[in-house]
């Protein structure tokens, strides 16, 4: 039994490639190459497979572009509930500030405890600006967090 499949002719297990489809042809032809037709229909399978597994991709991919779009006007801001004392909040606490990392929280503890010893507890900073005596603290640092710090 001959059947066409694309432009191949199939006959049984014998695929003939190029070749019309008659049966006639068919019998006086010699085979360019034979293949099992398992081996043909899973390749097709697999064929059929990666379409499906590169459209999933696809669309995942049109999926996360499309969230990061419609989330890219979104800006994240640290909201505090209340000021900061620097004269005795934990490195914890100060690491919330913006632009203070957990190295400069522990530089203003230092320096707060350093000038505790020698000025006889009197408190490190009165206000702002008095951070800037901490090594690492500028003036852009302290305009940032001067909102979020109180002095008591």
């Amino acid at each position: 039994m001959l059947f066409s499949v694309g432009k191949q002719i199939v006959n049984r297990d014998i695929v003939w490639h190029g070749l019309p489809a008659r049966e006639n042809t068919a019998k006086m032809a010699v085979p360019l190459m034979q293949y099992d037709m398992t081996e043909v229909r899973q390749s097709r399978i697999q064929s059929f497979a990666f379409v499906i597994a590169v459209s999933a991709c696809v669309l995942f991919s049109m999926g996360f572009v499309a969230s990061s779009l419609l989330t890219s006007g979104q800006s994240y801001e640290i909201e505090l509930d209340q000021k900061i004392n620097p004269n005795d909040a934990p490195a914890v606490s100060l690491v919330i500030l913006p632009g203070i990392g957990i190295v400069r929280a522990e530089a203003i503890v230092a320096y707060r405890e350093d000038f505790g010893e020698q000025n006889g507890n009197k408190p490190a900073f009165q206000n702002p600006n008095d951070l800037q005596k901490v090594k690492g603290i500028g003036p852009k640092t302290v305009e940032n967090i001067s909102e979020w710090l109180k002095f008591e």
